[in-house]
């Protein structure tokens, strides 16, 4: 029967045949892909409000991050600060030292000059030089410093001791180590 079918018509029957092939093919691979669509929309829209629930907590936490970073700033530069602060304070400050002899200080002795050297650990070298109305109260002032715990000894050269009145007198002095006044 076949060949009973004219040529052109066979050549119309291969096309229309093919023709319907592939709109059957294009259809369902249509409806497989609207169908994969419907199917992930509900996917889509769970990740896209997951998406803004956390970029609202991911910008908290970036607000949070930047405060605590200004934080760790501020204690640093507060930290370098109590160290300069700790560094200058470490130490009695020379007025205080100053204090300190002045106290020793009678109405029949004077103190003219206070000569104070600091180092690292702290006062290295004391230098009191004055003038004292007589031996006696220049030795009950080296004694009154002895007394005190902060100065560990007081040297009084005996050429400060030539003279009877109105003695001049120039003491060596070492503190004791790391006393604060």
């Amino acid at each position: 029967m076949i060949n009973l079918i004219p040529f052109e018509a066979k050549k119309h029957l291969v096309h229309e045949y093919w023709l319907r092939s592939v709109t059957v093919w294009f259809f369902l691979w249509s409806f497989v892909l609207l169908l994969g669509i419907v199917i992930l929309i509900p996917s889509y829209v769970l990740i896209n409000l997951q998406v803004k629930a956390y970029t609202a907590s991911a910008e908290t936490a970036d607000e949070k991050n930047a405060s605590f970073e200004n934080v760790a700033k501020e204690l640093e530069r507060a930290s370098q600060t109590a160290v300069a602060l700790s560094d200058r304070f470490a130490h009695p400050s020379m007025t205080e030292y100053v204090s300190l002899f002045r106290g020793f200080e009678s109405n029949s002795l004077r103190i003219t000059q206070i000569s104070l050297r600091r180092d690292e650990t702290g006062i290295k070298e004391v230098k009191v030089a004055g003038t004292a109305e007589d031996r006696r109260t220049l030795a009950a002032f080296r004694t009154r410093m002895l007394d005190d715990e902060r100065i560990e000894t007081v040297d009084l050269p005996i050429s400060n001791l030539a003279k009877d009145r109105d003695i001049p007198f120039d003491l060596s002095i070492t503190m004791a180590k790391e006393k604060n006044l």
